[in-house]
């Protein structure tokens, strides 16, 4: 039984990318999968979107590695339940008719660790924290708030794809955790983190 992944970008007859596409076309979910690079042969929204629970880029430190590890490898409802206690200094709000309208629009998306969401911050970074709110007129959620932290943005429009940012879930509340978990598993998205909204989160 394999756990984690822990595989290099570049390789001799192979590459990374074509090992975590066959991994993810075997089982969305498992084993998770973490991919490293020195180079810029895969960007970080293509590699979350490709299924992939974390990527790092060279040098790192073997604590960067445990840490990932031992993060991605926490079911959801655990992870998502104890939160980061580094500073949050930006706030993302959004307002919707509905779940499915902002997803159909292609203004939200979700994936089996975060979401993206059409509405980057004023001044992002990578891997800072933000607080979300999001509020719904209608259907089964209509709130979803929490902290996230960023793992890509876009501020304008990159090869057809509108402007966003990835946001990978740290910590939801109870009640918010209750409705989302059964929305991923009702999606099955192989995307960790879609790089676009859409209601099905496919290899587009």
């Amino acid at each position: 039984k394999i756990d984690a992944i822990i595989s290099d970008i570049r390789m001799p007859g192979g590459d990374g990318i074509e090992l975590l596409t066959n991994v993810k076309n075997i089982n969305e979910s498992f084993p998770v999968v973490m991919l490293i690079t020195g180079f810029s042969d895969l960007s970080r929204e293509d590699a979350y979107h490709l299924g992939a629970e974390a990527i790092l880029s060279k040098p790192f430190s073997l604590d960067e590695i445990v840490s990932a590890v031992c993060r991605i490898l926490e079911a959801p409802n655990l992870r998502w339940g104890k939160g980061d206690s580094a500073t949050i200094n930006q706030q993302l709000k959004y307002q919707a008719d509905s779940v499915n309208e902002a997803m159909n629009k292609g203004d939200l998306g979700f994936g089996r660790g975060g979401i993206f969401l059409n509405t980057p911050p004023k001044s992002a970074q990578v891997n800072s924290m933000v607080n979300f709110e999001m509020t719904f007129n209608a259907g089964e959620i209509l709130a979803l708030k929490g902290n996230g932290i960023i793992r890509w943005y876009r501020y304008t429009h990159e090869n057809s794809l509108p402007p966003g940012v990835g946001i990978e879930f740290d910590f939801l509340p109870p009640d918010h955790r209750a409705k989302v978990l059964p929305l991923i598993d009702r999606l099955k998205p192989r995307a960790f983190i879609p790089k676009l909204g859409q209601a099905k989160n496919d290899d587009t």
